[in-house]
């Protein structure tokens, strides 16, 4: 009997005692027709058009960050601080910890699978 996984979503031929038993009635499995194949291929393509443009929004948002410049005076430099300068989510700052001395320092983010370096520079 063909089932179609709920967790993986994928389509499988198992045997009837086992999908009738122990797949169905958990609920860990759907009986697979042709109809509901069909919509887990166009949901599957659609996942994919997202993902892949999720990527594209995530490399022009790098690109668009890359070598930028910013300038605190003298104060104590987070993550938090950076992202709202940046208009970002923190957890896209790469900061080990927060900067408390004077100077210039290299700060890498991260969008997905791109990346940025952007400068701070803490001022008096």
């Amino acid at each position: 009997m063909k089932v179609i996984l709920k967790a993986t979503g994928e389509v499988k031929n198992v045997s009837l005692g086992h999908a009738v038993n122990y797949l169905l009635p958990r609920g860990l499995a759907v009986t697979a027709t042709a109809k509901r194949i069909a919509e887990l291929k166009k949901a599957v393509e659609t996942a994919q058009e997202k993902q892949a443009e999720s990527i594209d929004a995530d490399r022009q948002q790098a690109e668009r960050l890359d070598g930028k410049v910013i300038e605190f005076k003298g104060e104590t430099v987070t993550k938090k601080k950076i992202a709202a300068s940046l208009k970002i989510a923190k957890t896209n700052v790469l900061l080990p910890k927060p900067v408390r001395k004077i100077g210039e320092y290299e700060v890498e983010l991260k969008f997905g699978l791109s990346q940025a370096k952007i400068k701070i520079k803490v001022v008096a």
